[in-house]
């Protein structure tokens, strides 16, 4: 006879673990990737449909907040048809998106929702009583970072025809060539290999070098705070009183 309590418990396990679910899908998602697209294509495109789906209800399933998914309901649909046309169709270049005029709409979508991501994870990671989920919710907060600016360089790309280049050659980058180059720039590790030669597009990468500095001095850091202050609060809380049978066996 199956358990019904264990689907209860998953739920259960995972709403109390929001920020860690989130981080350890991203993580898949981003190891995954660039495999299933040199094995197979058709189980790439499931893996892309499903970070779709989770970019536009993770707000409401960190926020718990009505609001937030009323916000997320009807722009996510709207944004999921035209991804759907170009991960089953075209993938992002193909004619029909590109004659519909749906990419650059899709990925401005795309990223409002990870914008909003990233905001509702640093408020539920500074006021969450959790002790595990700050840390969790300090390193989704960081790799969503990198993914936004990705997003960002990947349509300067198709905006700016030739922004990158590629060891000194000009070339079009793939959505994932961009997630590399984010990730890189957000480190200020800037290993040279693609390199942004459009004036905004080199101001951008400026800017998230900047972000990923002042997030580990600001962020990370009022975060730590926050958690010694709720640690030593819980050291100097008073000890509950004794009940009265143990206080009279004591007299």
């Amino acid at each position: 006879m199956p358990n019904r309590k264990t689907p209860r418990r998953l739920r259960q396990a995972i709403g109390e673990n929001k920020c860690a679910s989130l981080t350890l899908s991203l993580i898949l998602f981003l190891l995954l990737n660039p495999l299933l697209g040199c094995w197979n294509e058709g189980l790439n495109r499931w893996l892309l449909m499903a970070f779709y789906v989770v970019s536009v209800f993770a707000p409401y399933f960190v926020s718990s907040n009505r609001k937030v998914l009323y916000l997320t309901v009807i722009p996510g649909g709207l944004f999921l048809l035209p991804k759907v046309l170009q991960v089953f169709f075209d993938r992002f270049n193909g004619p029909m998106t590109e004659a519909l005029g749906l990419p650059g709409t899709a990925m401005l979508l795309l990223i409002a929702f990870e914008v909003l991501l990233v905001f509702c994870v640093m408020f539920y990671s500074l006021y969450t009583t959790h002790p595990k989920e700050p840390i969790f919710g300090c390193i989704l907060t960081y790799l969503l970072l990198a993914i936004v600016f990705g997003d960002l360089y990947f349509l300067m790309s198709r905006l700016l025809p030739g922004s990158f280049t590629f060891q000194g050659a000009a070339f079009t980058p793939e959505l994932s060539d961009m997630w590399y180059f984010s990730f890189t720039t957000l480190t200020t590790c800037g290993f040279g290999d693609i390199v942004a030669t459009h004036p905004f597009t080199r101001q951008l990468t400026g800017l998230e070098a900047v972000c990923g500095v002042l997030y580990v001095a600001l962020f990370i850091g009022r975060q730590i705070g926050v958690m010694t202050t709720t640690h030593r609060a819980g050291r100097n809380q008073p000890e509950p009183p004794m009940e009265k049978d143990n206080q009279n066996e004591a007299v």
